[in-house]
């Protein structure tokens, strides 16, 4: 793992880390929206992002930004999965 993506999951763990982020987490599930950035959770690249929503409530471009390197990112995404 490069050093770039050390430092965006150091900067996830710090973010999740706060007091505030862990109560953010049933509202963003209830409103569809990410916990991180407060933007729309409507639209995943794959079966594996919407798990991962339905996990951590984390929106694809906040799990493309603190997860997965440059490489993984796209455009394409699939229609909304219901959780």
């Amino acid at each position: 793992m490069g050093e770039k993506n050390m430092e965006r999951l150091d900067e996830l763990i710090r973010i999740l880390s706060t007091p505030a982020m862990r109560t953010r987490h049933s509202k963003a599930m209830s409103t569809r929206t990410c916990k991180i950035c407060d933007g729309p959770a409507l639209r995943f690249r794959d079966a594996v992002s919407s798990f991962e929503y339905r996990v951590s409530a984390i929106c694809q471009d906040c799990q493309d930004k603190y997860l997965y390197a440059a490489d993984r990112r796209s455009n394409q995404t699939m229609p909304p999965r219901p959780l």
